[in-house]
């Protein structure tokens, strides 16, 4: 069950945004609680995503970590109009291009989540970490 309530954002390194939530319900969140850290990654290069990925699964598991993943979702396509001039209607070919994501859950390793969301990418990596702690069914 998720009991994440509030929301907070800052920056880490790559122009990566780091978001946790937590409980806002006055519930006393006790260390017996995982935290799940879902990384997504993002990248027009979907050969170099694919190696960044497996590269984090290989260290997971020299690690003993808990993954969930690599989950694909299906790529996206975007056109981008090209302006001859600026003001003026007249427009060049679309520039067309794929985004590649793949999303990876760690279940309760923060140290190595924190390692792998604040590594330095490549450029055309982009990763995202969604923090979320979950409370054990019949908890209270």
């Amino acid at each position: 069950m998720n009991i994440g309530a509030r929301e907070q954002t800052c920056k880490i390194d790559n122009e990566s945004a780091y978001r946790t939530e937590s409980v806002n319900s006055g519930e006393t969140l006790g260390p017996d609680m995982p935290f799940v850290t879902r990384l997504t990654l993002k990248s027009g290069d979907g050969d170099l995503l694919d190696s960044v990925v497996t590269e984090i699964k290989e260290r997971a598991e020299r690690k003993g970590v808990e993954l969930k993943g690599p989950h694909p979702k299906p790529p996206t396509r975007h056109a981008v109009p090209q302006y001859k001039r600026v003001g003026h209607e007249e427009t060049f070919s679309t520039w067309d291009y794929t985004v590649y994501t793949r999303v990876i859950e760690i279940i309760d390793h923060n140290q190595f989540a924190r390692d792998v969301a604040g590594q330095e990418y490549p450029a055309r990596i982009h990763i995202t970490a969604d923090i979320e702690q979950y409370n054990q069914t019949g908890d209270r």
